[in-house]
């Protein structure tokens, strides 16, 4: 990936974060900081992501030819005009075929920050190759399961939560939070706030950053919902007519300040490798 250098660190990369677990915030739970998480996974989130991994390794010879995976949890999510899903539904089904592609590309905007990330989603790693553009600069973050490197001034740091360097520590905080709102049962938590999501009838036409245009299915949050301190004014989810996950766009709350974040998934399944930078 190529990366142009910056200064603007953590905001970037607090913004590339929290759009990697759908703009919704968390902390990890080995937090340098020792902050309380705001919330925890809820009971029926675990049995959400329990389905969605033994969902994510079953695939129909429908599924098999058509270049996509077939998932079992979204056979709950009936994409027609009208029709209403569960919260839970609709996390299994997303973050089943998110696992079941097991790679992928996303550019992520807030409005005021975006950018790219290489990413890999599996039920044993997740990691994660972005570079963020802002105002003041660039900004680069590299997680690979455990460790994690941030790209501050032009030069690479590598995360330590007890190092007394406030980079390194910055670079564990950073990666913390990307690892915490990357697991799935995280990402099921937070689209399972909304008890209820309506598919709608009007579709959209959302162009990837590939030129491939797709004709996609909105799915939408049937009322405004609380995670942790966030709260969540609206949030559509966009699938494709064989339940590819396209993207989401979401408007939310935290800490009195609002913004709408978007977030769009190409190149899944792609052949991606995600090395340390040092």
């Amino acid at each position: 990936m190529n990366r142009r250098r910056g200064s603007n660190v953590l905001v970037a990369l607090a913004t590339a974060a929290l759009l990697a677990g759908c703009t919704a915030p968390s902390e990890p739970e080995d937090d340098p900081a020792g902050a309380e998480p705001a919330t925890t996974a809820s009971e029926s989130s675990a049995d959400a992501e329990a389905e969605a991994e033994a969902a994510s390794e079953a695939s129909t010879d429908a599924g098999a030819a058509s270049g996509s995976p077939s998932v079992e949890a979204c056979e709950e999510v009936v994409l027609e005009a009208d029709e209403q899903v569960t919260g839970e539904a609709v996390a299994a089904c997303a973050v089943g075929m998110l696992m079941a592609y097991g790679s992928g590309r996303e550019y992520v905007d807030d409005g005021e920050t975006y950018g790219e990330a290489d990413f890999l989603f599996t039920e044993d790693l997740r990691s994660f190759d972005a570079v963020m553009h802002t105002a003041d600069g660039d900004a680069g973050l590299i997680v690979i399961g455990a460790d994690a490197w941030l790209e501050m001034d032009g030069a690479w740091v590598a995360s330590d939560p007890d190092s007394t360097d406030p980079g390194e520590q910055m670079a564990a905080m950073v990666g913390g939070l990307y690892r915490a709102l990357a697991d799935p049962i995280t990402v099921m938590d937070v689209l399972s706030g909304s008890d209820t999501w309506t598919v709608q009838e009007d579709r959209e036409l959302i162009t990837l950053p590939d030129g491939t245009d797709v004709n996609a299915w909105q799915v939408v949050a049937d009322e405004p919902f609380t995670w942790g301190e966030v709260q969540v004014t609206d949030w559509v989810l966009w699938f494709g007519s064989d339940h590819t996950p396209v993207g989401n766009r979401g408007t939310s709350t935290m800490f009195g300040f609002e913004g709408t974040s978007s977030q769009i998934f190409y190149d899944l399944g792609a052949d991606i490798t995600i090395e340390p930078p040092l």
